[in-house]
């Protein structure tokens, strides 16, 4: 067997976790709860690892057109955005454009 010491360690990839309060989070949990009893009665959903009762999502969520989903949709990448300037300051996002017209 070798002997050995460790030299030094470099943090490769830190990733720091953040967390976002987002506001009327209570209210928008209802909302988002009922129109996804509602997508869950629509569609019977992907067999994917799912057993006994549970429901998974079919593909297309970033593509339903429902009022929540919509919004939580939008807040996604301003709080990506924030994120990425919060961890890089010198990170020039100013023009960064959302959606499909981007």
């Amino acid at each position: 067997m070798h002997s050995f010491t460790i030299e030094k360690t470099d943090p490769l990839y830190p990733t720091p976790l953040r967390l976002f309060k987002i506001d009327k989070i209570t209210e928008l949990n209802k909302k988002l709860i009922a129109e996804v009893r509602a997508w869950r009665k629509q569609e019977k959903g992907a067999n994917i690892s799912n057993q006994g009762d549970s429901w998974h999502s079919p593909n297309g969520l970033m593509t339903r057109s429902d009022p929540l989903f919509s919004e939580i949709f939008r807040i996604i990448p301003q709080i990506a955005v924030k994120y990425a300037v919060q961890i890089n300051p010198d990170l020039n996002i100013r023009n960064f454009r959302f959606g499909a017209n981007a």
